[in-house]
């Protein structure tokens, strides 16, 4: 089973890299990149998510990561993925570089926002 067909357990900051490697792997072009997501939770801090290509070209190493997801499933997986990471003492406001995901090496920020302040 991989990463993104089921409930994610594990419990460090590298395996959730690698979790959220294997969610972008699967993910189409069109889902991942260049791009920014706001996860809203009620139990939870809201979060930004933004995906940027970087310039030059992936090593290739992803190639074969099976079938894609397209926007209407990987969504619903980063919002998971999130929420489990939370739970198990990941620290967001930070950036990491997925080498040769979606075919191209990317930067995902997750940015943790300021509670809304409208009542």
């Amino acid at each position: 089973m991989s990463q993104t067909d089921g409930p994610v357990t594990w419990g460090s900051t590298h395996e959730f890299e690698a979790s959220l490697e294997a969610l972008l792997t699967a993910a189409d072009d069109e889902t991942t990149v260049d791009r920014a997501w706001t996860c809203r939770y009620d139990d939870r801090p809201d979060l930004m998510v933004e995906i940027t290509r970087l310039a030059g070209e992936s090593d290739g190493t992803n190639d074969d990561c099976g079938p894609e997801l397209d926007e209407g499933a990987f969504e619903p997986a980063l919002r998971a993925l999130l929420r489990q990471a939370h739970s198990v003492g990941v620290t967001f406001d930070r950036s990491w570089t997925i080498c040769g995901a979606a075919d191209h090496d990317l930067m995902v920020e997750v940015t943790r926002l300021a509670p809304s302040t409208s009542s």
